[in-house]
């Protein structure tokens, strides 16, 4: 354990539970119930206590989820602690010790601390004698002060408690003679008071020992006993080491490592490490080692692709040969372990797994070093210059953050050995990734391949590896458009992650860049490589003229936040670091495009082009009329945008089905730009326009964060990926392509059944399989030495706030004392000095600005007086304007994007955050490397929810971190997971809950069906795409799409053409084109309707008064309350989340 850690833990213990000292003496004027919070056992019948009334700030945003699990209005006080363990059958005795601490005043007026008695900590039974199941403590007057019970039930499992058997005393009533009335006894109050805090319990411990066995005790089963599913038994096969001994009542339990612990205990504030990860190691011959981006990228030579092929070969072999090796000794280890076992089938059908993926990257690397199975030289060459694009991103993003940060200067970052390296399990993704990349007819492209790995793993340099191969590739084969057009879409659910992702992503690209313009002989062509940004209207503009609009306002006042979005998406250049302002942007009057550079010209940054020339600017596209006709290489977005389909005919354009390209205003879907008319020698002014010869659907979809794709969304998200599928579907040989599918995450369960719902892929293959357990999956393994640390706390009295302040005053002025003795270095305590306290919803955060700004620093001020004897030694967390910040889905991005920039700022800098409150908003999206020290307010509603969340700390090996989560014991699944805290955390993937989505279930394809069919014939057909062209439908042209649909119904829902399900799909996808053109005829038979049937009334801010069509087939779902029939228009999603009705207000 980091000392750090050890001291933070300390004092939490201390200030928590107690005791600092064996005699404890406490502050002066405090009684030990004033001091401490848990651990305390209280005499019967003590006072009920107010419970937190969280209704302030009562509202969420962002999609977070607003329910809570209500506390009631009162609750008892703990008055007892238990352990339950199985014990073996053979078992007769066992030795239960118990321990504790009472406080009495001493001659001076000061609490002091008593140990219970030694003659009563050691209790041996005999559990066959069912006569005695009980022992009374008593005190020195003979009286019970402690009561040690024990049950031993079926299945010998052994319950035993420790309780305290006093009563709490309160003023005795006494009649009133003269006033016939009763009144209490005068007693004085000090008096009460002293008395009850000397008959309370405070830090009780009972332990069960083994007596006549090394070990006395069974696992405790932690499954159903009555229904498991298959993946249930597998993830039990791949826990079986993971073994849990022991549960607490109102308590913890721990026990000793091992297989055979020869004792179990409770404890009050229980703690957990996570094992260490590996994923490489360069001295073990038998572990696979890390490979170097600078060999792959073949640096001597581009165009000596024999030579190439060999140093691929020489580096790659040696990782196929160990994985097969590995493969073959946990084969031969699983037929000793599993012969007739439970889990031979389960071990044998991961092993197939392993062989198939084994398979994959020898098949990759045959490809890449046999002439045979790459004529052209141009598999071989993508994968080199793939490799030198990673190092590229990798070398140049840290120097441009550091540089962003205002670290010490540093050199200008050149390629050379030894700088960046690829983890053993992101080179064999790419390896099995080549087959479906350089060939679209391949079986691969069946598979979604889903990288499944623990959070801060290395996943996103994974499938960015393939990425930048999928961009090189079709760039090199030039088959359609010189290899233009969007090649990969990569998606995501949150937009903090989007937009981390796409500072990341946008290095890779400048990568590309520096590679197509500054290396000879990669025949990279003369067209940029580009990133564009694809998100919601109120983050990126959706039109050139918002963009200019959004500028202008900008320079005027960079704080500002446009109400239609902003194209300054890029704090810094991804290529150097210089910072950007809304002066590093230009909206081009000629091409309608925004456009960006880089401004530092001190340096040798490629991107500073003052002219702002399309060709040579910073390849950042962040706004969507822009997305649509410059069809950037790759795309971020977030799953919403795709509600945008059936609105959008221009969206065509990034699934390759452009009409035209102009070399001015890039592509263009059929019928937008006029003046870019193809005619005589295809001139356009000093342009030139020329039709697109063939769809050039993209050939690689990323969907990031899986786990994320669930409930109503993952619901919408799986009902519109059927027109997505639909309109990337290509031809090669006679032969229907699709692209390749890669998901990653690193909390799934029913992934194959999820993957299916959404993408309608046959087969899903997780990455890495995991093999025969948990421990070793050769791509990366557990050490043995201990990683981040999770601490468990609840209260027994006061209440979650009140325990909170403690917590946070603890851990602040703690890191505070340690900064002063200068015990540490400066980086150490900069690991642990900004606290993230995380809160489940912005409900249970409301008002902790005010906790902190007060209840934290009063209970820091008395640790300063009263323990560490300096009253005005008090750390200042600051104020909400500075050194308390929140992230919430209530930020706006600006906002969001400045606390993004201070949490990177580090000490001594006197802009570091003290405290980040955060809700699920930073469960995904925050990659800072200095946070290691989190607090977890009561337990998260999902496993998925509290991995992810407690993931986004400790990311530095060398700081793994520590995690406090403070429990509610009056809720009753804070209990749960208090008192199998050990249990919970030893095997927490067992207990992520699987993903639920029903695409195709009745009331989503209700909802959204027409959408989704609207899409697939708008965007798939030139003659349809126009707002006008709607009225042109005809139900023969939607033949292929409703066959389409319906087979994709048969798929995913799993059913034949007879059942009910699909037949009642089936009506519902006819009637509504019957209904669509019957709508044409009756507004066309309507002689008082001017218009003709359009799909929808577009949004155009600069012509509201233009009056509206009211025959459309559409209406956003905001303004369903404007229908005036039952049929049409009908109401459509915009966004693929929970949409409320909205009102427009004017002011007058």
């Amino acid at each position: 354990m980091s000392d750090i850690r050890h001291e933070l833990l300390d004092e939490v213990q201390k200030f928590f539970v107690g005791p600092r000292t064996d005699d404890d003496p406490l502050p002066v004027g405090n009684a030990p119930l004033d001091i401490y919070t848990s651990g305390i056992l209280f005499p019967m019948d003590a006072p009920l206590e107010d419970a937190d009334n969280d209704d302030e700030d009562d509202f969420s945003t962002d999609g977070e989820d607003r329910t809570v699990e209500e506390e009631s209005d009162k609750f008892l006080k703990q008055n007892s602690i238990g352990l339950r363990v199985q014990l073996n059958d053979s078992v007769k005795k066992i030795r239960i010790e118990i321990d504790y601490g009472k406080y009495f005043k001493n001659g001076n007026g000061i609490w002091e601390r008593m140990s219970l008695d030694e003659k009563n900590k050691i209790h041996e039974i005999d559990l066959s004698n069912q006569e005695f199941s009980h022992v009374d403590i008593l005190d020195s007057l003979k009286k019970p002060e402690s009561k040690l019970s024990w049950t031993i039930h079926a299945d010998n499992v052994l319950n035993v408690f420790l309780e305290n058997p006093t009563f709490w005393a309160v003023p005795e009533e006494k009649t009133d003679e003269k006033s016939k009335g009763v009144k209490k006894d005068p007693v004085g109050y000090e008096v009460l008071r002293e008395l009850n805090n000397s008959n309370t319990i405070f830090q009780p411990v009972i332990s069960i020992h083994s007596v006549e066995t090394s070990s006395s005790f069974k696992p405790i089963s932690t499954g159903s006993k009555y229904y498991s599913s298959p993946e249930d038994d597998l993830f039990d096969m791949l826990y079986k080491n993971k073994k849990v001994f022991g549960a607490g009542y109102g308590c913890a339990a721990e026990w000793d490592e091992g297989d055979n612990p020869a004792s179990v205990r409770t404890s009050i504030i229980p703690t957990f490490h996570d094992d260490e990860i590996a994923k490489f190691s360069n001295d073990d011959p038998l572990r696979p080692s890390s490979v170097d981006m600078y060999d792959l990228g073949c640096f001597e030579s581009l165009d000596d692709h024999q030579a190439n092929r060999e140093t691929v070969g020489k580096k790659l072999s040696p990782l196929i040969s160990q994985y097969g090796n590995w493969i073959d000794k946990q084969t031969e280890v699983a037929k000793k372990k599993f012969e007739g076992n439970e889990y031979k089938d389960l071990a044998n059908e991961n092993l197939a797994k392993c062989r198939q993926i084994h398979k994959r990257m020898k098949t990759g690397l045959d490809i890449l070093t046999d002439v045979k199975n790459d004529p052209d030289n141009k598999i071989i060459k993508s994968f080199v210059l793939a490799n030198r694009a990673m190092l590229y991103q990798r070398i140049h993003f840290n120097y441009a953050l550091r540089n962003f940060k205002g670290k010490e200067k540093q050199e200008w970052p050149a390629p050379k050995p030894e700088l960046a390296y690829w983890y053993p399990f992101q080179i064999a993704f790419l390896l099995i990734s080549i087959s479906g990349i350089s060939d679209k007819k391949h079986d691969d492209n069946l598979i979604t391949d889903l990288i499944w790995f623990p959070t801060g793993g290395g996943k996103t340099e994974a499938y960015l590896g393939v990425a930048s191969f999928a961009m090189i590739l079709r760039r090199l084969k030039g088959d359609t458009e010189d290899g233009l057009g969007v090649s990969v879409i990569m998606r995501y659910t949150l937009r903090l992650l989007t937009l981390q992702q796409f500072e990341r992503a946008s290095t890779l690209i400048c990568a590309l860049e520096f590679l197509r313009r500054k290396v000879r002989g990669t025949d990279l062509g003369s067209e940029p490589f580009l990133i564009g940004l694809w998100v919601g209207y109120s983050l990126t503009p959706n039109l050139y003229e918002n963009s200019k609009d959004a500028l202008d306002a900008l320079r005027d006042n960079p704080h500002l936040t446009p109400a239609d979005g902003s194209p300054c998406q890029t704090n810094y250049c991804p290529w150097c670091g210089k910072r950007m302002t809304p002066f590093n942007y230009k909206f081009d009057f000629k091409t309608k495009w925004t456009l960006a550079r880089c401004s530092n010209d001190t340096s040798p940054c490629i991107f500073t082009d003052s002219s702002f020339d399309p060709k040579t600017s910073l390849p950042v596209v962040t706004v969507d009329s822009d997305i649509y006709t410059r069809c950037p290489s790759m795309i971020i977005s977030t799953v919403d945008k795709f509600a945008r389909l059936p609105f959008r005919p221009e969206i065509a354009n990034i699934f390759g089905r452009a009409s035209r390209r102009c070399s001015i205003h890039g592509f263009l879907p059929h019928g937008k730009y006029k003046s870019c008319t193809v005619v005589g020698d295809g001139n356009h002014r000093d342009g030139k326009v020329q039709y697109v010869r063939s769809n050039f659907p993209p050939d690689l979809i990323i969907q990031d964060e899986l786990h994320l794709i669930s409930g109503p969304l993952g619901t919408m998200v799986g009902l519109y990926e059927s027109a997505v599928d639909f309109l990337t579907m290509g031809t090669c040989d006679g032969k229907t392509t699709r692209p390749k599918v890669i998901a990653s995450t690193a909390t799934i369960k029913g992934a194959k059944d999820q993957v299916r719902k959404i993408f309608n892929k046959p087969s899903t293959l997780s990455f890495p399989p995991p093999g025969i357990d948990r421990e070793d999956s050769f791509f990366w393994w557990e050490t043995g030495k201990k990683g981040k640390m999770f601490v468990g706390l609840s209260f027994s009295q006061r209440s979650g706030k009140y325990a909170l302040a403690k917590l946070y005053a603890a851990l602040l002025q703690k890191i505070y004392i340690l900064k002063q003795a200068k015990k540490f270095q400066e980086k150490e305590i900069d690991q642990y000095w900004t606290l993230v306290g995380y809160y489940n919803s912005i409900r249970e955060l409301g008002g902790a600005n005010r906790l902190v700004e007060d209840d934290v620093v009063k209970n820091m001020g008395f640790l300063a007086d009263a323990i560490y004897g300096n009253k005005n030694n008090i750390r200042d967390p600051g104020s909400p304007e500075n050194g308390i910040d929140e992230l919430t889905g209530r930020k706006t991005q600006r906002e969001i994007n400045e606390i993004r920039d201070k949490l990177e700022k580090s000490l001594p800098d006197k802009d570091v955050i003290s405290v980040l409150l955060a809700t699920n908003m930073i469960s995904v999206g925050i990659d800072i490397d200095r946070l290691s020290l989190m607090t977890v307010n009561g337990q998260p509603k999902s496993a998925t929810e509290y991995i992810q969340a407690t993931g986004r700390i400790g990311r530095r090996a060398e700081f793994p971190g520590s995690v406090f989560v403070l429990f509610n014991p009056y809720k009753p699944r804070d209990l749960s997971h208090y008192e199998n805290f050990g249990g919970f955390h030893n095997t927490m993937q067992k207990h992520v809950e699987p993903s639920s989505l029903t695409p195709f279930s009745i009331p989503a394809y209700t909802r959204a069906i027409h959408a989704v069919f609207i899409s697939m014939m708008r965007l798939s057909n030139h003659f349809l795409a126009e707002k006008t062209q709607a009225n042109d439908f005809e139900i023969s042209e939607g033949e292929s799409a409703t066959k389409f649909l319906l087979e994709r119904f048969k798929s995913v829902e799993q059913v034949d053409e007879n059942s009910q399900s699909y037949k009642d799909f089936e009506k519902k996808v006819v009637t509504f084109q019957e209904q669509w053109q019957k709508f044409i005829q009756e507004v066309d038979d309507n002689t008082s309707l001017d218009e003709t049937v359009w799909y929808n009334n577009p949004y155009d801010p600069y012509h509201k008064e233009q009056e509206k069509n009211p025959s459309v087939l559409m209406i956003e779902f905001a303004k369903r309350g404007e229908q005036k029939s039952d049929k049409f228009p009908i109401s459509t999603p915009e966004s693929f989340r929970d949409v409320e009705q909205q009102l427009e207000m004017e002011y007058v």
